[in-house]
């Protein structure tokens, strides 16, 4: 009687457990998800405006989209590269970010532009490739 009493208890807990991890993995995935698509709008945003983020948002040809805060496109840390068509940087925005040097940013802006991908990661940064 002892030992099912043990065995229920320890079943009881394994259930538990695994009932648990399998709701913390799904937060994660859905908060994953989450930031994906909002730093893909953000970038949406951003991307219509290529030489520089206005200082103002009466500046602003569009109204910030409504689910964007109008305080997160000047608190994200930002850079941009502009590419031709052979893959040559010709232009390169680093106002919005001051811990990115030249010559990383240009790697970077090489390997997003050397996948076949229009959004993706280029190591640990978010990369939208517009034409």
């Amino acid at each position: 009687m002892k030992k099912i009493k043990q065995r229920f208890i320890l079943l009881t807990l394994l259930a538990v457990l695994l009932l648990l991890s399998a709701l913390v993995a799904a937060m994660n995935f859905v908060n994953y998800v989450y930031e994906l698509r909002e730093a893909d709008a953000l970038l949406e945003f951003l991307s219509r405006y290529p030489e520089s983020l206005p200082n103002t948002n009466n500046e602003l040809k569009e109204p910030i989209p409504s689910h964007l805060s109008p305080d997160s496109l000047y608190e994200t840390r930002y850079f941009s590269v502009l590419v031709d068509k052979n893959g040559v940087v010709q232009a390169m925005d680093q106002g919005s970010i001051q811990v990115m040097d030249h010559a990383v940013a240009n790697d970077l802006a090489k390997k997003a532009w050397e996948t076949d991908r229009t959004k993706g990661f280029a190591e640990s940064y978010r990369f939208l490739q517009k034409e």
